[in-house]
């Protein structure tokens, strides 16, 4: 299990395998077997640099760090932390609040969203200090994803950070050697080949006092953003007033083609209706021609968005326009 890049030294040493594919609350306890997607928040706190100072653990205190199970139920999970301790009358805090939620289709879409600030701060007290005391603290969104036919991985995030803070979205192949960190405010669209893959939305503030410092030391990092994995030939965008008529779906990658459902409306109360592929007019509809539940479109460029337009005449005389587009085939 790979430590993440995040993780300091002084970290690795106190949470071990914790910070591997599946984070660990501060404690060191690990996340429960078969989640395959959660939601974190925890504190580590440090002595480093100085004599017996090898990166012993500070307690802490506060409501207890979150590290939860998320379902694919389309709904915000939300982690929130408050933990603070002392040392060597040095007063350590760390904070965060990490809203995330994932979302699955049955198509195979699976997407990520993160909202999420953390800081940390170390102020210190009137006692000298043998060592440096270290707050760090870590929030984040993750998920495991098996795609079964090549997809697009979609990143794009935003955010901000002050003083020694990272975020951004961290995706490495379980079954394949992809590994890509897009950092916060980056954005990436790569097609990628079917495999499993662990999708990592995290930010990280960390705060030193050194022994001889005499100011508080903060810092505070936050990120909102989404990361996905759309299976190639998902429908992207439907929208006009002709989808109460008629409505395109996803795209057959195998065939090229699209099938395009009719409604009872389509059927009963238009005059004609013309189907576009890609601004090219393929198919002219009319009279008992549109009595059908669905038209197939073939021949749509792989490489293409796969746009449709059809422009329905209704018996009154409007007009009608509906139009999507789809993830490229490659």
């Amino acid at each position: 299990m790979a430590v993440r890049r995040w993780a300091s030294a002084g970290v690795v040493g106190v949470l071990g395998l914790g910070l591997g594919l599946h984070p660990a609350g501060a404690d060191g306890a690990e996340r429960a077997a078969g989640e395959t997607q959660s939601t974190y928040a925890y504190t580590v706190a440090l002595l480093q640099d100085g004599a017996g100072c090898d990166n012993q653990h500070i307690p802490l205190t506060g409501p207890v760090p979150a590290n939860m199970f998320v379902p694919l139920d389309g709904k915000t999970h939300t982690a929130v932390m408050d933990r603070r301790g002392t040392s060597s009358g040095a007063t350590l805090r760390g904070t965060g609040s990490v809203s995330g939620r994932v979302v699955s289709t049955s198509h195979g879409l699976r997407k990520s969203y993160l909202t999420a600030t953390v800081a940390a701060s170390v102020t210190p007290g009137t006692s000298p200090r043998p060592c440096t005391v270290m707050t760090n603290a870590l929030g984040g969104v993750e998920m495991d994803v098996t795609a079964t036919k090549k997809s697009w991985l979609v990143v794009r995030s935003s955010g901000s950070a002050v003083g020694y803070s990272e975020a951004g979205v961290e995706v490495s192949g379980t079954t394949t050697p992809l590994y890509v960190v897009i950092p916060k405010g980056g954005a990436v669209v790569r097609l990628v080949p079917p495999g499993s893959y662990n999708i990592h939305s995290f930010l990280t503030s960390k705060s030193r006092l050194l022994a001889s410092g005499t100011a508080t030391v903060s810092s505070r990092a936050t990120m909102s953003g989404t990361a996905a994995l759309v299976p190639v030939g998902t429908r992207r965008s439907l929208t006009g007033s002709g989808t109460g008529f008629v409505a395109a779906g996803h795209r057959n990658c195998t065939s090229n083609e699209v099938r395009v459902a009719f409604s009872r409306a389509a059927r009963t109360r238009t005059r004609s209706i013309t189907f576009y592929v890609n601004g090219e007019r393929r198919v002219v509809l009319r009279g008992r021609a549109l009595i059908r539940s669905s038209i197939v479109l073939r021949r749509i460029a792989p490489a293409s968005a796969g746009v449709v337009k059809a422009v329905v005449r209704t018996r009154s005389g409007a007009r009608r326009t509906m139009s999507s587009t789809s993830w490229p085939c490659r």
